[in-house]
């Protein structure tokens, strides 16, 4: 198991928009490096899943490192264990927290909607392991210096805001075509979030401090 705990943070709070308070984590240093260490996990295989959609010549790991910046920021906030560990088709979760699974989903276009892939290029959909879904963003980043500023913007539970309740399956409103083809011009199908749609991440968060303070008293 190749694990990293960085070191635990307090996040500063910012309003994003129509009163959105979202947590802001810096990436940087080590942390940054461990998260620039990882290698394309997808480079081997077809279709959507060859590469990665963002990743160039001039900067070939840019989707694994954004997605492990993210998972760091996050890990700072809620003291979890990063896995660094080299998984061919990826992990079913980022972190398990009060016995939820949980992923974190980042992006580095600043858009209005987090994203969760649920159909591949060829239609076929794609089975959602974790409960909870965290979104966000990089705001800025500066490779030579080792530097990332991370927004967290919310989370999404999966049977609560993925799902209808009356029929048990996604709701077709959230369902939108990916806006990136993969290299043989096919494209996949996620489920767009609107962020002002999302739970408040600090509601996640005090949940946490609660848990954390529980624990330390009963000790």
């Amino acid at each position: 198991m190749n694990n990293f705990i960085p070191k635990q943070v307090v996040p500063i709070k910012s309003d994003l928009c129509n009163g959105l308070i979202v947590l802001i984590v810096d990436v940087c240093g080590n942390e940054y490096d461990k998260a620039n260490e990882m290698k394309p996990w997808c480079s081997n295989k077809p279709g959507y899943f060859g590469n990665g959609l963002i990743n160039t010549e001039e900067d070939p790991n840019i989707t694994e490192r954004s997605g492990k910046i993210g998972e760091i920021a996050f890990a700072k906030i809620f003291h979890c264990a990063v896995d660094l560990q080299f998984r061919e088709k990826g992990d079913k979760q980022d972190f398990v927290f009060g016995g939820k699974r949980i992923d974190i989903k980042t992006t580095v276009k600043s858009v209005e909607y987090g994203l969760v892939r649920i159909k591949d290029e060829n239609n076929n959909w794609i089975t959602l392991n974790s409960d909870i879904y965290v979104f966000a963003h990089i705001i800025k980043e500066y490779k030579e210096e080792k530097f990332a500023r991370v927004s967290i913007i919310g989370y999404s539970k999966k049977k609560e805001d993925f799902i209808d309740s009356e029929t048990g399956r996604y709701k077709e409103c959230l369902i939108k075509p990916g806006k990136i083809p993969d290299r043989n011009g096919k494209t996949h199908t996620n489920i767009e979030m609107p962020y002002i749609q999302t739970r408040p991440i600090v509601q996640l968060y005090d949940e946490y401090v609660i848990l954390k303070n529980r624990t330390n008293s009963s000790k």
